[in-house]
């Protein structure tokens, strides 16, 4: 058994494997009668040193985990997440907002089923849609597993599994984003960055880490204004702006209360009524992120035909990147930064060339800075251009 510093992060001795130990030395040394049982005294004695060797262990663990956040992979970030409270996601639902039509004025009730066409995907309304004259309503849904399957483009949500009598159609009429797996070491790792400043009492910094703990949150970007004029985000003087990926609930209000500074009033265009302490009702806003589709192209030069797998992983580092893009420090997608993520896909490739755009018919390479209040997501095609 490895102790200290290993592959698998800082693995401690405990007080068995320390009296074990200590237990085994002395037999070697030639005392074969040496006792461990609890009431003797060399067993006493054993345990007093037992325990004193495991507090420094402790200790050894604690310096460890204090440090080296960027150095740190797998179950060594897990260990800095339980010494801040902050275990890793393991996994996220994608949202959308879908269309209903009807033949008539009804109510379509919360948790009504939906599917992505020709698949067993479903989502979930979260709540209930009224119909008025229009004959036209809207609704947020989340999907009812975790995911990257989930995320799907607009008008591709429109097969119903409940029967509910009345509705003609639906469809999802923006993509459906935030789906993942088990968060990544990249997202996991800033994460933690946030919770470590977090401490010193950073408002913002306290509510990113609190919305990211909701379960109808995918990712969050709390922006503050603590200058005298509105700022370039058109965030007013001495107010907080949130922008959340995910289901707008009052659960994420209540959070904005909680965890903001005292007397900071919140601006954005969903508003829950919240009451505080002293039994006021104070308005809380926030807002919804505009999800943007995201156009990539990797254009693949190497010698040799790629495999599927191969074109699999460039996607996925693309969207991976472009995610994390939204959320952390520059909110821009560099270029040459794109072209590093799709060479970490495998290491046999010798030369690509990574174009982008809002467009897909002005793909080009110059670096894109992202709107706030606007949230990319990859649309990544990799072909074999091969020379």
């Amino acid at each position: 058994m490895l102790y200290g510093v290993t592959d698998k992060g800082f693995v401690k001795k405990r007080i068995n494997d320390i009296e074990n130990s200590i237990a085994n030395k002395m037999i070697s040394k030639g005392y074969e009668n040496f006792s461990i049982n609890p009431y003797s005294i060399e067993g006493v004695l054993l345990g007093i040193i037992a325990d004193e060797f495991s507090n420094a262990w402790n200790g050894i663990e604690e310096a460890y985990n204090s440090r080296y956040f960027d150095l740190c992979i797998g179950m060594q970030l897990d260990n800095h997440g339980k010494n801040l409270l902050l275990p890793r996601i393991l996994g996220k639902y994608a949202t959308t907002t879908l269309q209903f039509t009807t033949d008539s004025e009804i109510t379509i009730p919360k948790d009504t089923i939906v599917r992505i066409r020709d698949t067993n995907l479903n989502f979930k309304t979260v709540s209930d849609l009224k119909i008025n004259n229009s004959l036209k309503g809207e609704v947020q849904a989340i999907a009812m597993e975790t995911g990257t399957i989930y995320n799907t483009q607009p008008n591709t949500i429109t097969e119903m599994v409940n029967t509910v009598i009345g509705i003609i159609s639906v469809t999802n009429i923006v993509p459906a984003t935030g789906g993942d797996g088990i968060e990544n070491d990249d997202v996991y790792r800033e994460a933690l960055k946030v919770a470590n400043r977090s401490r010193g009492g950073s408002t913002v910094d306290a509510i990113t880490i609190e919305l990211r703990k909701l379960s109808e949150v995918n990712g969050a970007l709390v922006l503050e204004n603590v200058g005298d004029i509105t700022d370039e985000n058109g965030v007013e003087p001495g107010k907080i702006k949130v922008f959340i990926e995910g289901i707008a609930t009052e659960n994420i209000a209540k959070t904005l209360h909680s965890f903001g500074a005292f007397g900071i009033e919140t601006q954005g265009d969903i508003v829950y009524k919240i009451e505080n302490t002293g039994g006021q009702v104070v308005d809380v806003r926030y807002n919804l992120f505009n999800p943007i589709p995201l156009y990539v192209k990797v254009v693949l030069l190497n010698s040799e035909k790629p495999a599927k797998q191969l074109k699999e992983n460039i996607t996925k580092n693309i969207e991976d990147y472009v995610r994390n893009a939204n959320y952390l420090e520059g909110r821009k997608i560099v270029h040459n930064q794109l072209e590093a993520k799709a060479y970490n896909a495998d290491s046999d490739i010798i030369e690509l060339e990574a174009f982008s755009g809002l467009e897909q018919e002005d793909l080009n390479k110059a670096s894109i800075n992202i709107p706030t209040g606007s949230l990319f997501y990859a649309v990544v095609e990799v072909v074999d251009g091969s020379r």
